[in-house]
């Protein structure tokens, strides 16, 4: 019997070029579509020691990475992983710097495979150490302060390409191509100029083989902290041990203070949100060595979602809320919660918060449908915004981005986003535009959420007089847990009944007609497009479905 390969990807492809090729105006759609995707993209710096890293890629595979000593100074490569992937076939994971900057791991793969090999960089003469770590998966690095090693979370070798001697790994090309499952994660410290084999092992937990592991040393450099997760459950449980001479050299003295024990969700000790007691998030404090008060609330629960938190300029706290599918930035005072301001930045998502308890600088971006991120720096010392560097691109001008409320009439009311060519006359009502085509995309219903975000595909459908609307339904993030938990499990229905109810009331509201309506969703969206498109037909003219958890 002969097998066959059945590339549905491939099939899929050949059917869409044989529709493109045809379009008449296939030269303008790729011409507009190329100035829209074809920019420069910088990733928010981060100081580390006395220089700033970031990340910037112009249309090459991977990005590559740049220092510089100051925000007007030439940038120095540090790393370019795509000479890397030329020369030995490998792709770039992960980074990690000491507190002084002058060591950096980072990771590399083959094939796609989330197992990495750990190498060290020196980042004033950017040379390699000796040092290799490899079966990293699923996990970050975190160095003790004194440069000596770092802390890592390191699964078992898979036995169907298991190396039979122990001191040599398998064929570079096997990681990736086992097909066993991954159990029993350990947290290990690395000493630089070691051996791997020689390592320490500072966590596991044997009885509970398929929870996850990583770990993290604190900003004091005084205690690490691990974090262990269930696949059954969106929590964590925390332990914390103080770093001392000891805990290295004998770890099966090391004590663990149990800080979480209950699942609760936490992001560092002192995020927490539970879906019964804080759903929509807050911050705590708790005195890792006098467990007796228990967490204590700094900054309470508030009707928005806490999405985003970072400590910084000695006693401030950064707050980003999630509000209506759009995002505010608060500043409160460390040690009592006190809000005591607010960093005004122009509507839309802000992300990747970075900067140091320790610095006065805070970075973020900011993207927009219109938009693929600004990237601002606010300074404690000069409370001012300033843009640096710049990387947006030029969008389609006569656009126009609104939040929409679907009313209660219509089922439940939830809110979407949607993005529209502005009509030459901003008085006319919608439905004047007739039967356009519209472009419906769920939020992936996975505690995730859509707020504004740049993509280069509805940006070219909004040129061509096309609205793309993004709905954000039970399931998803937006409102907290208990919107999340609304739309999971025996409760999927509804995930499906909001979307559909959405489009219901883009018909009514004659934003457009069923036969000029297309779906589309990829993973869990492309679950719920599937399950839409067989549960009312007659909604949708098109329905596009990518990788869907079918």
């Amino acid at each position: 019997m002969t097998a066959t390969l059945f590339r549905p990807n491939l099939i899929a492809n050949t059917l869409t070029a044989s529709f493109i090729d045809t379009y008449p105006h296939k030269s303008a759609l790729h011409s507009s579509l190329t100035q829209l995707v074809d920019y420069d993209k910088y990733g928010v710096p981060s100081k580390q020691g006395p220089s700033y890293y970031y990340y910037h890629n112009r249309n090459a595979p991977q990005a590559v990475l740049y220092k510089i000593d100051a925000l007007d100074a030439e940038p120095t490569v540090v790393l370019n992983v795509n000479e890397i992937a030329e020369r030995e076939g490998k792709e770039g994971s992960m980074t990690g710097h000491t507190l002084d900057g002058k060591l950096m791991a980072y990771g590399l793969s083959r094939n796609g495979s989330d197992w990495a090999e750990v190498k060290i960089k020196d980042t004033e003469t950017m040379e390699d150490l000796e040092d290799v770590v490899s079966w990293f998966k699923f996990t970050g690095i975190s160095w003790t302060h004194d440069n000596q090693g770092f802390f890592y979370t390191k699964y078992p070798e898979p036995a169907s390409i298991a190396s039979t001697d122990p001191t040599t790994t398998p064929e570079p090309n096997a990681q990736g191509t086992e097909t066993d499952s991954n159990a029993n994660p350990q947290v290990y410290y690395h000493r630089l100029g070691t051996a791997q084999s020689s390592d320490t092992l500072v966590f596991s937990d044997l009885a509970n083989p398929l929870h996850m592991l990583s770990s993290s040393v604190t900003d004091c450099g005084a205690f690490i902290i691990v974090y262990e997760s269930s696949p059954k459950k969106r929590s964590n449980q925390v332990k914390v041990t103080r770093l001392g001479p000891s805990t290295l050299a004998d770890p099966a003295s090391i004590i663990w203070i149990d800080v979480v024990t209950t699942y609760d969700r936490v992001e560092f000790y002192f995020h927490v949100s539970h879906p019964e007691k804080s759903p929509r998030g807050k911050i705590v404090v708790v005195d890792v060595e006098n467990m007796g008060p228990g967490f204590v609330d700094v900054v309470p629960e508030t009707e928005d979602v806490l999405s985003e938190f970072l400590a910084v300029d000695r006693d401030k706290l950064a707050l980003v809320y999630l509000k209506d599918l759009m995002h505010l930035m608060y500043v409160h005072e460390l040690r009592t919660g006190k809000r005591i301001g607010e960093v005004e930045v122009p509507l839309g998502t802000i992300g990747s918060l970075k900067g140091d308890k320790e610095e006065s600088e805070l970075f973020f971006s900011v993207k927009t449908f219109l938009s693929p991120g600004t990237i601002y720096r606010y300074d404690f010392a000069i409370p001012n915004p300033t843009l640096t560097p710049p990387s947006s691109v030029a969008p389609p001008s006569p656009t126009v981005s609104t939040r929409l409320f679907r009313p209660d009439c219509f089922h439940n009311q939830t809110s979407a986003l949607l993005d529209q060519r502005r009509h030459r006359n901003s008085n006319v009502p919608p439905a004047s535009d007739g039967p356009n085509p519209r472009f419906v995309e769920p939020d992936t219903p996975t505690r995730c959420y859509r707020s504004s975000t740049y993509a280069g595909s509805s940006g070219c459908a909004t040129s061509r007089m096309a609205f793309w609307l993004w709905p954000n339904i039970r399931g998803g993030g937006e409102f907290g847990e208990k919107w999340h938990e609304a739309g999971i499990q025996e409760r999927k229905q509804n995930v499906f009944d909001d979307f559909q109810y959405a489009v219901k009331w883009l018909h009514h509201e004659e934003y457009t007609q069923p036969n000029r309506t297309a779906i589309m969703g990829g993973s869990n969206g492309g679950l719920l497009v599937a399950a839409c498109v067989n549960q009312a037909p007659e909604l949708f003219g098109c329905a596009i479905t990518s990788m869907g958890v079918l």
